[in-house]
């Protein structure tokens, strides 16, 4: 199943995967193959609240910020070359 969200808890909550995408045209940033399962026999609120999920959402947060950073970047780069200025 693919799931579109703009939740990073919600994304790392429910995927085993998590892709960050770039603004347009849509491609991805940066993939995290290691997300963290509720282990079982512990409540799902109980694990939200773990260490262990509290350091991956900030580990895509901290992702995001950086693939965010980076189009943006870019962005500007290619309207200043569109545009001749330099």
């Amino acid at each position: 199943m693919f799931l579109v969200t703009h939740s990073i808890m919600e994304a790392v909550y429910l995927g085993d995967r998590v892709w960050i995408f770039t603004r347009a045209p849509g491609r991805i940033g940066h993939e995290f193959r290691d997300i963290p399962t509720t282990p079982p026999g512990i409540s799902t609120l109980e694990f939200q609240r773990s260490q262990e999920f509290q350091a991956a959402v900030e580990r895509v947060a901290e992702e995001f910020r950086r693939v965010d950073t980076r189009n943006e970047a870019a962005q500007k780069a290619d309207a200043g070359g569109s545009t001749g200025a330099k």
